[in-house]
């Protein structure tokens, strides 16, 4: 979701919402969430379309897209809020066609760096 449709959205749903006696954004009967609401809202909505899923489950989920997007290990890793690279890795896969095109990619360059260097050498010689 870009920026500015996700400034849309909010505000949106903060008029939509109304006015309230607290500084937080998602609030039920004008109270802030409790730890648990969202995750039993999205176990319950899952249930309901068959499946099982958990807030943790998205964690994987978001760290797996934004790898796949071509986003750097290590802001993968402060996105998440880890101390250790490790345990990105663990959270974040890669798709088998992330991983096709990097190595098509890396295979061009080499191929090219090849043909540049025997055609140096052609010169040379």
């Amino acid at each position: 979701m870009s920026q500015n449709r996700g400034s849309r959205c909010l505000k949106a749903y903060l008029a939509l919402r109304g006015p309230a006696e607290t500084d937080y954004v998602f609030i039920y009967r004008r109270q802030p969430l409790r730890v648990g609401y969202c995750g039993r809202r999205l176990r319950l909505y899952g249930e309901q379309c068959g499946l099982y899923v958990t807030p943790h489950q998205l964690r994987f989920s978001c760290a797996t897209l934004l790898l796949n997007a071509g986003t750097p290990i290590l802001t993968v890793q402060r996105i998440l809020g880890h101390q250790r690279v490790e345990t990105t890795l663990r959270y974040a896969r890669l798709y088998d066609n992330t991983i096709a095109g990097d190595y098509g990619r890396a295979m061009a360059e080499v191929e090219e760096e090849d043909y540049q260097s025997r055609v140096k050498w052609r010169k040379r010689n």
